[in-house]
């Protein structure tokens, strides 16, 4: 086995490391969402991170905040609307956002 500084100054290549799961990946160039905003059901994550912003969010914003896709987020929505812990605000002209009842 070679060491890394003969690796890096040689230019070999270094050996994929295997896959172990499907857990939580870490980034450390990356900012990491709070933990909370990224387990648990949809519905609950969205709540959250409506009360960390503290204010009204798109559905695109809220998909991006939460690290979901934008149609899984608006199914959400739907039944946070139905059940009344969520908001519309609604512009003519503008997209829909959505805030937490208070």
């Amino acid at each position: 086995m070679t060491s890394i500084l003969a690796a890096l100054l040689y230019k070999e290549e270094r050996p994929d490391v295997p896959s172990t799961g499907s857990g939580r990946r870490i980034f450390f160039d990356k900012a990491q969402p709070n933990i909370t905003l990224v387990t648990g059901s949809i519905c609950d994550r969205i709540e959250a991170y409506l009360r960390e912003i503290a204010e009204s969010a798109t559905v695109t914003e809220i998909a991006h905040g939460i690290g979901s896709n934008s149609s899984r987020v608006a199914a959400a929505i739907k039944r946070l609307r139905v059940q009344e812990r969520v908001d519309t605000i609604k512009v003519d002209g503008c997209v829909a956002e959505y805030v937490l009842k208070e």
